[in-house]
Order: structure tokens, then C-alpha cells, then sequence
């Protein structure tokens, strides 16, 4: 026999044996498990975008600072398709409740690190039609880090963000646990100073017994109802990893050189990307941090604002 199932409240008055599907009932958290588990990576090329922009060397050396005396010049340029992966994480508080938060992480599979805007990109992309499961031109594809590397940045990154929303739960059930301790205790101390008063008054050694028995039944009952908040308020978390979607997105790999006031010069890849219309943050030669601000040494190094501040210091 099967069970007939709604998502509507009010369809319960025409079909009242029917089950209402609600979030919270477990038979709806079967069925988004199951849904969840047929299918945990995808692919999507992104498209329709402008690889051949008017005076790319002037946007070059608009969006990459450049120390004093220096000259940036494009040598050759070319697309290629660039990998980054978006992973949603599924954390899970327990304590007195059950709250469950979804954490989307992108990280650049080329440059080996986090970008922040992958998910708005991907949003505005698929809203004009532009997101593909095969690419429109068969670009080469840049470098790419093995997806262990992306899985190990994303986790890293879930694990912080998890880990501050976890604090603040924390806090506030410690708030909350301290409030009804604190209840608790004026009650049983209201009981107590009851019987007290009652064990005054009483004459007969029976009667004091019972209460002397009533008070020690109290202070049971106080450390058990004061253990079992404090066990609904413990806090466990749990992380897991719900889906990942690989995304290639063609982008213009520049070669460029930096040139300076006498022989010295250096050269390197930069990378434009049509989407955003702008650089993206290059590796510093020289400590590998993100930057768009370059200085060339004298004997053609190339550093980064915090690699000569530090060279100054």
C-alpha cells in the first residue's frame, strides 16, 4: 500500500490520512538524502563572454600598480579555460535543536586558493543563459591543481566559518543554560526554605523524617533536572560535504614584461578575466601572496608591496 503525501497544509482538510511533508519530518529528510546522493559533482563551462577586449594593455596597466620609473608591455596573449570547483557544505548544530546551515565554497583550482564571488558569478551567468555542460570553443586548459588540493582549501576555509558559528551558539546556549540554572535553583531553594520551615514546626519524628526524606528528594531532583539542561544544551557539530560543481571558465592569459629605469626587466603571466573585466590577483614572484602591486629589483626580482616593506624593515 502507499502513502499518500502533501506539501500543501491545506489539502490536509480534503485528505486528512495524508502525510504532510514539512521540513523537520524525517520522511522528508530521507527523501532530500537520497536526493542528495545521486549526484555529488558536476561540470559547467561558462560562455559568452568578450575575450578580445578593446585595448586590453591599457586595462593591464590600469589594474596592475607598478613601481615608479617602470614600463608594463604585452608580449602575446591567448584563451585558455580556467578550473575552479564550488563545494557546499551542509553543517549540522545539535543541542537542544537541530539547525542545519548550507556554507558554498569556491576555490581557484589554478592559482590554488579561495575566490569569493564564484557563486554570484555562477548565479548571473545561468539567469542569461550562458552556462554550459560542454564548451562552446575547445580552449586549452591552464594549469590545474588535482581537486584534492581544492577539497583541502574549501575544508579548511567551511572548518573557520563553522567553527565562529559555533562559538556564537555556544555562547548563547551558556547564556541560556545560566538563565535556567539560575531558575532552577530559586525554585528548589524556595521549596527548600519551605520544608525548613516545616521541620521547625514539626514534633513528631515521623513527620521529620518525611521531610528530612522530601528535602533530600529535592536536591535530586534539582541535579538531575540541572544535569539533563546541561546536557541538551552541550553543543556537537556535524560537517559534511553535500555536492561540488566544477566550473571552466575561458579567461586571457597575458604574458607581459615589466621593464625598468636601466637594464633590468622581468617577465610573467597575468591573467584577465572577462567576466569580472578585470585582473585577477597574481602569485608575487617572490613570497606567492596575491597582489596587483609590483616593484622590479635591480637585478630584474620582482616583489610585492609587503616584500619590499618587509626588505625595508
Amino acid at each position: 500500500l502507499g502513502t499518500r503525501v502533501t506539501f500543501d497544509p491545506e489539502a490536509l482538510q480534503d485528505y486528512p490520512t495524508a502525510q504532510l511533508m514539512a521540513f523537520g519530518n524525517p520522511a522528508l529528510d530521507t527523501v532530500f538524502e537520497q536526493a542528495q546522493t545521486q549526484h555529488h559533482v558536476a561540470q559547467v563551462y561558462l560562455g559568452g563572454l568578450n575575450l578580445a577586449p578593446h585595448h586590453l594593455a591599457t586595462i593591464l596597466q590600469r589594474g596592475l600598480q607598478v613601481s615608479s620609473g617602470s614600463a608594463l608591455t604585452v608580449l602575446s596573449q591567448r584563451p585558455l579555460h580556467y578550473h575552479a570547483a564550488l563545494w557546499w557544505f551542509q553543517a549540522t548544530f545539535i543541542s537542544d535543536e537541530k539547525v542545519q546551515e548550507t556554507y558554498a565554497i569556491g576555490t581557484d583550482l589554478h592559482f590554488g586558493r579561495i575566490t569569493r564571488h564564484l557563486e554570484e558569478l555562477l548565479h548571473d551567468h545561468d539567469a542569461n543563459g550562458s552556462l554550459n555542460d560542454s564548451p562552446a570553443i575547445a580552449y586549452p586548459d591552464a594549469s590545474v591543481l588535482p581537486i584534492s588540493k581544492g577539497y583541502a582549501l574549501a575544508r579548511e576555509e567551511v572548518t573557520r566559518a563553522v567553527t565562529v558559528a559555533a562559538h556564537e551558539r555556544l555562547n548563547e546556549l551558556q547564556h541560556l543554560l545560566a538563565h535556567e540554572v539560575e531558575r532552577l535553583t530559586r525554585y528548589f531553594d524556595d521549596s527548600r526554605e519551605e520544608l525548613d520551615e516545616r521541620l521547625l514546626r514539626a514534633k513528631e519524628a515521623e513527620d521529620i523524617a518525611k521531610l528530612q526524606a522530601q528535602r533530600a528528594a529535592y536536591d535530586r531532583e534539582q541535579s538531575a533536572q540541572i544535569n539533563e539542561l546541561r546536557r541538551k544544551m552541550a553543543l556537537s557539530v556535524q560537517l559534511r560535504l553535500m555536492n561540488v560543481l566544477r566550473v571552466a571558465q575561458p579567461k586571457v592569459q597575458v604574458m607581459a614584461r615589466l621593464t625598468g629605469e636601466k637594464v633590468s626587466s622581468a617577465e610573467f603571466a597575468l591573467v584577465y578575466d572577462p567576466a569580472n573585466k578585470r585582473l585577477d590577483p597574481l602569485p608575487c614572484p617572490t613570497c606567492g601572496r596575491p597582489t596587483l602591486s609590483l616593484h622590479l629589483g635591480k637585478t630584474g626580482q620582482v616583489f610585492c608591496d609587503d616584500c619590499v616593506g618587509g626588505a625595508r624593515r
